[in-house]
C-alpha cells in the first residue's frame, strides 16, 4: 500500500510541475506580447515625433535637402547682396494685354534682365513673385527660360502665386513661401467671343489636352496624387504655405527669426535719424520697401506716417510679408484714424504710436469677408478662400493684441471702432501718447521739405 501511495504522490508532483510549466509559458507569452506592444507603441511614438519634426516649417534636415539648397538658403538669408533680383508682380503676358495700370509683366523684359544678370559676377537670382497669373503660354515660356538659365534661381512667393505664375516658381532651384502668402492651381480658363460651333469644338479639344498636360506637370513636379490634383484643379482651392510644404511645392516657409534685425534701442533718437517718408501713391508702397532697395540705401530707420485712407486686409498682408524681411527698425505713427489694412501693418512694426486725442482704430467689414455668405450665390472655392483669409487675420489679431474674441467676431459682420483708450487697454499699439510728444515732430532739415499733407501712406 505504501508503494502505491508513493507512486500516486510522485504522479501528482509531475502533473503539478507540468501545470507550472504551462502557466509559466503562458505568462512568458503574455509578457512577450506586452513587450512587443510596448515596443510597437514606442516605435509609433517615435514615428509620430519624427513626423511632427518633419512637418515643421522647412525640410532642411531631409535627406533630399541637398548641399546646393543649403547654400542657396544661406545666400537668401545672409548674403542677399550677392544676388540679383527679378520681380514678377503683375499680369504675366507677351505684351499683348496693354494693361492700363502698368502691372503687366512682359516675357521679353524678364528675358532681357536675365541676359544682363548672366554677364555679372553675382552668385544667384532671387525671383520675387506676387502675381495672380496671366497668359498660360507666357507662364510656360518663363518656366522653360528659367530652367535654361545658367545661375541658380531662388523663388520667393511674396504674397500671391496663382495660375500662370506658378510655372516660373516651380522652375526655381530653391522655392520659399512667405508666412501670409497663398498659392493657387486651377483649370485653364478661356474667354470666348463670337465663335462658331466648329471653332468651339477645336477649342474644347485643345483645352482637354492642356488639362492633361497640367495634371501630368503637377503630379511629376510635386508630391500630389492624381485624385488630389483633380480636386485642386476642379475647385480652385487656395493653398496655405503649410500645404505647399506638404505637397513639396515649396522647400521652405520664410522664417523671420533668420533675419538679423536691428533694435530700435540700437538706433539714435528719431530727431537725429534719416527718415523715409513713403509716397502718397498706394500702389507704390510695396515697391518702396522692397528689401533690396532698403539694403542698397543704407537707411537707419523707417518712419511711416499713417493716414485714414482705407486699405484692405489683403493689401495689408502683402506689405506685412515684405516687412518681415527688412532688417531695419520700422516705426508706425498714427495721428488721426487708422483703418483695416494700415492697422494690420502696424502690428508688425518695431514700434507703433497712436495719438490719444481724436484718434481711433477702425477695423471695417469688407464685402469679401461678409459673414452672411450664401454658398448658393458664390462658388465653393470662393467660400474656402474667404475662410482661409479670415483665419489669417484672426490669428494675427489674437497673437498681436488682447482684443476679446467677442469683438473679433464682430469685425467680419459689422466692423468695430476702438477709441484711443480701448486701443491702449487691448495693447493694440506700442504706446498711446499725447500730441506734445517729440515723436510727432518732423525734422526741418529734411531735403526736400515735407508738408503734412504729403506724409501719408
Amino acid at each position: 500500500m505504501s508503494t502505491t501511495k508513493n507512486k500516486q504522490a510522485s504522479i501528482k508532483k509531475e502533473v503539478h510541475k507540468k501545470n507550472n510549466r504551462i502557466v509559466s509559458k503562458k505568462k512568458n507569452k503574455t509578457s512577450s506580447r506586452k513587450t512587443n506592444r510596448d515596443n510597437k507603441s514606442n516605435k509609433s511614438d517615435k514615428s509620430n515625433k519624427t513626423n511632427k519634426t518633419n512637418s515643421r516649417k522647412s525640410v532642411r534636415k531631409d535627406s533630399n535637402y541637398s548641399i546646393k539648397l543649403k547654400k542657396l538658403l544661406h545666400l537668401y538669408y545672409k548674403k542677399k547682396e550677392l544676388c540679383d533680383h527679378i520681380w514678377i508682380d503683375g499680369t504675366i503676358s507677351f505684351g499683348e494685354m496693354n494693361d492700363d495700370d502698368g502691372d503687366e509683366i512682359k516675357y521679353q523684359d524678364i528675358f532681357n534682365q536675365l541676359i544682363e544678370f548672366s554677364k555679372n559676377n553675382k552668385l544667384a537670382v532671387i525671383v520675387h513673385i506676387d502675381s495672380h497669373g496671366g497668359s498660360l503660354q507666357s507662364g510656360i515660356m518663363l518656366y522653360n527660360l528659367f530652367k535654361k538659365f545658367d545661375k541658380p534661381l531662388i523663388g520667393v512667393v511674396e504674397y500671391a502665386c496663382a495660375s500662370a505664375a506658378t510655372f516660373p516658381f516651380m522652375a526655381c532651384d530653391l522655392r520659399i513661401v512667405k508666412p501670409y502668402s497663398w498659392f493657387l492651381i486651377h483649370q485653364t480658363s478661356l474667354y470666348l467671343g463670337q465663335s462658331k460651333f466648329k471653332e468651339i469644338r477645336r477649342i474644347v479639344y485643345s483645352l482637354e489636352n492642356t488639362h492633361k498636360m497640367m495634371k501630368k506637370f503637377w503630379t511629376t513636379h510635386a508630391k500630389i496624387s492624381d485624385t488630389e490634383i483633380h480636386q485642386l484643379l476642379r475647385s480652385d482651392t487656395v493653398l496655405s504655405p503649410e500645404y505647399c510644404i506638404k505637397y513639396q511645392i515649396a522647400h521652405e516657409i520664410f522664417e523671420p527669426n533668420m533675419v538679423k534685425k536691428l533694435k530700435v534701442s540700437e538706433i539714435p533718437d528719431i530727431d537725429q535719424t534719416r527718415e523715409v517718408l513713403l509716397s502718397t501713391f498706394i500702389k507704390d508702397l510695396p515697391y518702396l520697401i522692397r528689401p533690396e532697395l532698403i539694403q542698397a540705401a543704407g537707411l537707419q530707420k523707417i518712419v511711416v506716417y499713417v493716414d485714414p485712407i482705407y486699405r484692405g486686409y489683403l493689401y495689408g498682408l502683402t506689405v506685412i510679408n515684405l516687412m518681415l524681411e527688412i532688417p531695419i527698425p520700422i516705426t508706425f505713427i498714427a495721428s488721426s484714424a487708422i483703418k483695416t489694412g494700415n492697422y494690420m501693418m502696424s502690428l508688425f512694426a518695431d514700434e507703433s504710436y497712436l495719438l490719444n486725442v481724436l484718434s481711433y482704430v477702425e477695423l471695417e467689414n469688407s464685402s469679401y469677408f461678409k459673414s452672411g455668405i450664401n454658398t448658393n450665390d458664390i462658388i465653393e472655392d470662393k467660400f474656402q478662400s474667404v475662410i482661409y483669409f479670415r483665419k489669417i487675420i484672426m490669428n494675427i489679431l489674437k497673437k498681436k493684441t488682447k482684443v476679446p474674441d467677442k469683438i473679433l467676431q464682430d469685425i467680419f459682420t459689422k466692423g468695430y471702432i476702438f477709441t484711443s483708450e480701448e486701443a491702449e487697454k487691448y495693447h493694440m499699439f506700442y504706446k498711446v501718447i499725447d500730441p506734445e510728444s517729440k515723436i510727432f515732430k518732423i525734422n526741418d532739415d529734411l531735403d526736400p521739405p515735407i508738408k503734412p499733407t504729403q506724409i501719408i501712406m
